[in-house]
Parts: structure tokens; C-alpha cells; sequence
């Protein structure tokens, strides 16, 4: 019955896909992108590994709302964020899922799923700054077709939402867990206080 379920699922979706997957090859017979792009195209918004510290803040780099983004590449592209507490809630389903794999939790049975897709999306994202994207680039198909590494962090993105929402799950559980619970609550806000802090008041804007 499992088998059954895999490959219905599999079915299911290699039929989506096929929506967006056959005009997509119609485009690319006719686009001028149909024989590859130049590799420093391709390579173009690669993310770099320090804005990782954009999933702490959006705007740790400045913003370019008041002209204080003082990094290259385009805001948009490289600043990926989903929240400081949906954050530490995709990290507390990491850690449930690991203190509590051998119970057969079946909230927690996707986990390893999901912290792959965000694993994958992340490597991917890093584009020229790994030999990761330039080998798929040099070896398999569609991979030379596309600019901009950093747009792989929908993944990431997606990833990190769903073990977000099973983290909340993993909240108050026991007493530990509502200890750190409380502990990552407490420097959350105290990093939004610091945050909010460090802005410009409206009458520095001008």
C-alpha cells in the first residue's frame, strides 16, 4: 500500500510538473538562452556565505528604502528571511526530530526530508562560491541555461517554513524544552530591541 501511495505520488507530480515543464521546453527552442549562457552569467547572484546573516535580519546589511545598503548585487536577490522565531522554530523541529527519531512520532517522520530540500537549496544558492553549481553547470542539462544561483533559496526558504511549523509542535513539551523555548523567546526580542534600536529616526532620514 506505501509502494502504492510513492508511486501515485511520484505520478502526481511528474504530471504537475509537466505544466510548466512542456511550454518551458517550447520556449527554449525558440529563446536565444536554447544553447547555454557564458559561465559568469550563469554564475551571476551567487550568494555569498556571510549574508547568511540575513536570516538573523533583513536589513543587517542596510536597505536601499534609505540609501544605507552598502553591499553589492541586488537587495531583493540576497536577502533571504523568514523570521527570526519561525527560525528558531525550524531549528527546535531539528532538534525534536533528533532527541525523539526512534519514538515514531509521525509529526516528526518529514523532517529529514525537509532539512534536505534546505540543505540542497542553500549549497545551490552558494553558486560560484562552491565547486558544487559549476560542476552541474559543466555536466547536466538545464544547468547552463539560467543565471542567478541565489534564487535555489526558494527551497531554503520553503524548507525552513515547514520545519517551522512542525517546530512550534515541539514547544512545551517538557520542562527543557520550554526552558530553551523561553531562552531563544528572550534573545529574539533582545535582538529585535537592538534592531529597532539602530534605526535612524524619522528626522535623520531627510
Amino acid at each position: 500500500m506505501r509502494l502504492f501511495a510513492v508511486v501515485l505520488a511520484l505520478a502526481l507530480g511528474a504530471g504537475v510538473a509537466t505544466l510548466q515543464l512542456a511550454p518551458t521546453a517550447e520556449l527554449l527552442g525558440q529563446s536565444q538562452r536554447g544553447d547555454g549562457v557564458e559561465v559568469d552569467f550563469a554564475m551571476n547572484f551567487s550568494y555569498a556565505p556571510a549574508r547568511t546573516l540575513n536570516f538573523l535580519s533583513p536589513t543587517i546589511f542596510g536597505t536601499p528604502a534609505d540609501g544605507s545598503y552598502f553591499t553589492q548585487g541586488a537587495y531583493f536577490e540576497d536577502a533571504v528571511y523568514i523570521g527570526l522565531i519561525p527560525l528558531i522554530s525550524a531549528f527546535a523541529a531539528v532538534v525534536a526530530w533528533l532527541r525523539r527519531r526512534k519514538a515514531g512520532i509521525p509529526v516528526y517522520q518529514t523532517v529529514p526530508f525537509w532539512l534536505i530540500i534546505v540543505v540542497v537549496g542553500f549549497l545551490f544558492a552558494l553558486g560560484a562560491n562552491t565547486p558544487i553549481f559549476p560542476f552541474l553547470y559543466r555536466n547536466i542539462p538545464t544547468f547552463d541555461m539560467f543565471q542567478a544561483p541565489v534564487r535555489w533559496h526558494l527551497w531554503t526558504v520553503f524548507g525552513l517554513s515547514v520545519l517551522a511549523g512542525i517546530g512550534v509542535s515541539a514547544w512545551g513539551r517538557d520542562f527543557r524544552t520550554r526552558r530553551w523555548a523561553k531562552r531563544a523567546l528572550a534573545g529574539g526580542l533582545g535582538a529585535l530591541v537592538l534592531l529597532v534600536a539602530g534605526q535612524p529616526f524619522p528626522g535623520d532620514w531627510q
